[in-house]
């Protein structure tokens, strides 16, 4: 829920049909039976069905709940991470379902390039927000394309591996270099600023 807050400066409406006091409890419960469901059909019945309703659960939460089809339009670089990051979580799960004999490379576009993304940029975010950078929130510092070019990077890297598995190691290798220069990138821009907020208590 915090998405429409930072992407664009709002809360999702409290009048909004998910949050009615009598309604909103059973559609949000339908809704995560509908997510838990997609594990147990991958598991136990058809992988691609699995992914597929994966994908529809997750885009449908963004278009119709959060309604973030969207680019951010507060300004700040790390905004369009966490939005990027938030639709290549669901684009994996769709390219995995549609084209199954890539999936395991494409299952990658959902964990690099979006939960870690998200994870990534989600933190920058709170360190920025909570440590009194609030104007670096609103530009575009190098260490924050750093991370994104990077991690960006090691997605590609990571889809090379699949695409050219007579080089399978040589992409490992670089994908792994990238994640990694990408996480250091993260602490040089974090861990100062998280020891400054520390000294300062």
């Amino acid at each position: 829920m915090f998405f429409p807050l930072i992407l664009y400066g709002r809360m999702v409406p409290a009048k909004s049909p998910i949050f009615n006091v009598h309604s909103g409890l059973v559609k949000q419960l339908s809704g995560y039976s509908i997510l838990f469901a997609s594990f147990l059909i991958e598991a136990y019945a058809n992988v691609r069905l699995g992914y597929l309703l994966r994908f529809s659960f997750i885009a449908g939460y963004y278009l119709f709940v959060i309604k973030a089809h969207r680019l951010p339009t507060l300004p700040g670089l790390n905004r369009k991470l966490i939005w990027t990051a938030a639709w290549l979580i669901p684009l994996g799960y769709l390219v995995s379902g549609l084209f199954p004999s890539v999936s395991r490379g494409a299952l990658h576009i959902s964990f690099i390039g979006g939960f870690a993304l998200l994870c990534i940029s989600v933190s920058l975010h709170v360190v920025m927000g909570h440590g009194g950078f609030g104007q670096l929130q609103k530009a575009s510092p190098p260490l924050i394309r750093a991370v994104g070019v990077t991690l960006f990077l090691a997605l590609v890297n990571r889809l090379l591996m699949e695409l050219d598995p007579a080089h399978y190691f040589f992409w490992m290798g670089w994908a792994a270099s990238l994640f990694l220069i990408s996480t250091l990138a993260w602490c040089i821009f974090a861990l100062p600023k998280l020891w400054k907020i520390t000294a300062s208590r």
